[in-house]
């Protein structure tokens, strides 16, 4: 009903919180496929890296789940703060610690 009335009362609105829904899902997409050019190419655009997904995710906390250390290099020196939680509550440097990954070892 809020979209629906945001929707109808202020086009411009709506219309903004489509494009950072798209572009948010477009960041987390790149992270989940391990796509640093994207990460990037969507930083240059000024897409918020540190969005949360319909879920509450974030692309720290995801990238750090993937033990894609890479990835989560990548985020901090764009500007991503690696202490942040999401907004599921989960950390990144705990799910680095907890995740399980056959590269984990190699990274150490």
């Amino acid at each position: 009903l809020l979209l629906y009335t945001t929707a109808h009362l202020y086009p411009p609105v709506a219309q903004t919180m489509a494009a950072r829904t798209t572009a948010t899902a477009a960041l987390h997409a790149a992270v989940a496929r391990g796509d640093l050019e994207a990460v990037i190419m969507l930083h240059a655009d000024d897409v918020d890296l540190e969005g949360l997904d319909a879920g509450g995710h974030s692309a720290m906390v995801l990238a750090a789940q993937r033990c894609d250390a890479a990835m989560v290099e990548q985020l901090y020196r764009l500007g991503v703060d690696p202490g942040r939680a999401d907004g599921t509550g989960a950390h990144p440097l705990f799910e680095a610690a907890t995740a399980t990954a056959p590269s984990l070892g190699a990274q150490a």
